[in-house]
């Protein structure tokens, strides 16, 4: 998808500390204007982060584009846990089959009291990946683990709708342990979770 206008504005609004570090799912490209204007151009989403005082930008992708090659089925072993001040979802982990094993990186990579920032096709994307997302599996993945939403909207976009959401992750440290699958809300109590 990229970073279009609306999701760069949310970032550069974020309580991020100075000097902050992120890791990004995916090679991102930052866009700004309307495509169809002349107005209209594309950076590396890095340049983004720069612009903003970031000290340290990584970028996880399958395609070589990023700065860590790797298939985000699969944990990351490489990559210790809890480095991230910022951690972004724009558009990728609906192009991985393991859905479930990307928010648990996402996760893992965040530091305590950290960002979570995501952007996620519901409705509409034809074609687009493997998944259209809604709000409950956001809502339950916040609650299952301790996440603050800081935000929690729908968007319409060109191809459809989507959900654009930031989370902190809690500071508490007893909070910040593994990942945990969410069930989704209305069972919870059926299942005694």
């Amino acid at each position: 998808m990229g970073i279009g206008p609306i999701p760069a504005e949310i970032i550069r609004n974020l309580p991020l500390p100075e000097g902050f570090t992120v890791c990004e799912l995916g090679d991102q490209i930052w866009h700004q204007g309307n495509r169809k204007s002349a107005n209209w151009w594309s950076k590396p989403a890095r340049e983004l982060y720069k612009s903003m005082g970031c000290t340290r930008y990584e970028a996880i992708d399958g395609n070589g584009g990023g700065t860590i090659l790797a298939d985000l089925n699969f944990p990351l072993d490489a990559l210790h846990p809890g480095q991230f001040d910022l951690v972004t979802d724009v558009g990728t982990s609906e192009h991985v089959f393991n859905f479930a094993q990307c928010w648990s990186t996402i996760h893992t990579l965040c530091k305590q009291g950290g960002i979570i920032f995501f952007e996620k096709p519901y409705q509409g994307y034809p074609e687009h990946g493997f998944y259209n997302l809604h709000k409950t599996l956001f809502v339950d993945i916040a609650r299952a683990n301790g996440y603050q939403i800081l935000e929690l909207k729908e968007h319409d976009a060109p191809r459809g709708k989507l959900w654009r959401g930031a989370y902190r992750k809690p500071t508490d440290a007893a909070m910040n342990m593994a990942f945990v699958f969410p069930q989704q809300g209305k069972y919870v109590r059926k299942l005694k979770i």
